[in-house]
């Protein structure tokens, strides 16, 4: 059975940051080498465009909650770069964050630590 899912980049791009990413070159050849000016522009862009999510969720669950939950909030959500998470996380069911700040609504599970 396939479960299509339209979550994309692209489409997290436009809901949070207002960005419509252009995909051209998502369906190029990417196997042949060397690549194209415009692969290498449109790889660049989609890592850049993670970042900004990133620091853009960042900083509206700091609007809501506060640095200390916000840190908190990340690095449950094993939002931390370059960073192995200290302990296994297990997902509790039924206990919901929600915020909608900015026009941007974040759901997530609440999560607790269990130990390896």
């Amino acid at each position: 059975m396939t479960i299509k899912s339209n979550i994309s980049l692209s489409n997290v791009s436009k809901a949070i940051l207002d960005i419509k990413l252009n995909k051209d070159q998502q369906s190029s050849d990417w196997n042949w080498r060397p690549l194209s000016n415009e692969q290498k522009i449109y790889a660049v862009t989609d890592a850049i465009v993670v970042i900004l999510i990133k620091e853009k969720i960042e900083n509206d669950l700091k609007n809501a909650f506060g640095d200390e939950k916000t840190f908190k909030i990340m690095e449950k959500g094993n939002i931390c770069f370059g960073q192995k998470p200290k302990k296994e996380l297990k997902i509790k069911r039924g206990n919901k964050m929600t915020t909608n700040e900015s026009n941007i609504s974040i759901e997530a599970d609440v999560v607790d630590e269990q130990e390896n």
